[in-house]
């Protein structure tokens, strides 16, 4: 039987959420680099969006997304999995994706991960300069297989 692993990587989020300031101040947002796919949304913003409850509890809540078994006889590497959003000006998960990867391209545990990430609850936004601001995220992921 196999018994699977995840282990989240915030360092990004979290390194961010500990410098955050509780009031605003003039910073030059940082816009996202596709500003094509993503007009007005932001990668660095003064006060980057928070999960509600901190880190801890995104960590419990992503732990227990159910990632379905693979078959026992296919060893799957150990890989990364990067997760893209936006948590728009209301706090709401949109745009997600797992490794820049279309829907049909997803194998069956990209997608139950994809599941948890869009039953997230409303994250309090991202502001710049005190006001509230779509925000891109990456979290990576690694998925560990074991018996």
């Amino acid at each position: 039987m196999n018994k699977i692993f995840i282990i989240l990587f915030l360092s990004c989020i979290c390194s961010s959420l500990k410098g955050q300031q509780t009031t605003p101040s003039p910073f030059e947002c940082i816009p996202e680099k596709d500003t094509l796919r993503y007009p007005g949304v932001y990668s660095i913003v003064d006060s980057m969006p928070r999960f509600p409850g901190g880190e801890v509890n995104l960590l419990d809540y992503l732990a227990k997304i159910k990632i379905p078994p693979v078959d026992a006889s296919i060893v799957p590497p150990i890989k990364p999995n990067l997760i893209n959003f936006i948590i728009d000006e209301n706090g709401l998960v949109t745009e997600l994706n797992v490794n820049q990867k279309k829907l049909d391209q997803l194998t069956p545990q990209e997608i139950e991960i994809l599941r948890g990430f869009k039953e997230l609850p409303a994250w309090i936004p991202g502001k710049c300069n005190g006001r509230a601001v779509p925000v891109m995220l990456t979290i990576p992921m690694r998925i560990h297989y074991s018996d």
